[in-house]
């Protein structure tokens, strides 16, 4: 039987491991490019000596005090010398739109609609269970046995059960 290498299930390559490499190559390259020490490359971003020296020596089996680069750093030598960061964190920030991510042109009332736009998208709407039987015209020890058989979905907050808006509708809608 032939194996071939693609077949292979290799190990996957873990976020520290990818910014300890990024980190080795770039401080080469900019060593290269610049002329800069591994103490001057961690005075022009920022960060401290001890940082610098610790991500450094990772595989080195004398160093006891050997880390993995954190994004933080990672980010600041990348800023400062223009330099492209690891693919899964431009993925991940690519991916994470926030409501603090609206561009800084918009209007004040721009802004509100997005907000709330992102808000009812992201947030359902919750309803306690005397607000459901009132909507239904029914009196809460209903809903609430409904809710016991599995005929309306409900999410237990504390004491109370809470509805979504989208299984009430589904409810009715059964």
């Amino acid at each position: 039987m032939n194996i071939k290498f693609e077949d292979l299930e290799l190990p996957k390559q873990s976020n520290a491991d990818i910014r300890s490499e990024w980190f080795i190559k770039a401080v080469n390259d900019i060593n290269e490019q610049h002329g800069l020490s591994l103490k001057e490359i961690g005075r022009e971003t920022g960060v401290s000596m001890t940082v610098m020296y610790a991500c450094w020596n990772i595989q080195s089996p004398l160093h006891k005090f050997g880390r993995r680069p954190t994004e933080t750093t990672i980010k600041k030598i990348a800023k400062r010398f223009n330099i492209a960061l690891p693919d899964y964190m431009i993925e991940r920030d690519a991916r994470q739109e926030t409501i603090f991510d609206l561009e800084k042109k918009r209007t004040p009332q721009e802004k509100k609609k997005v907000n709330s736009d992102i808000m009812t998208k992201q947030i359902p709407k919750l309803y306690k269970v005397a607000q459901v039987a009132e909507f239904l015209d029914v009196c809460s020890q209903t809903v609430i046995k409904c809710i016991e058989r599995g005929e309306i979905k409900a999410k237990r907050v504390g004491k109370q059960y809470r509805i979504r808006e989208r299984d009430l509708i589904e409810y009715m809608n059964s």
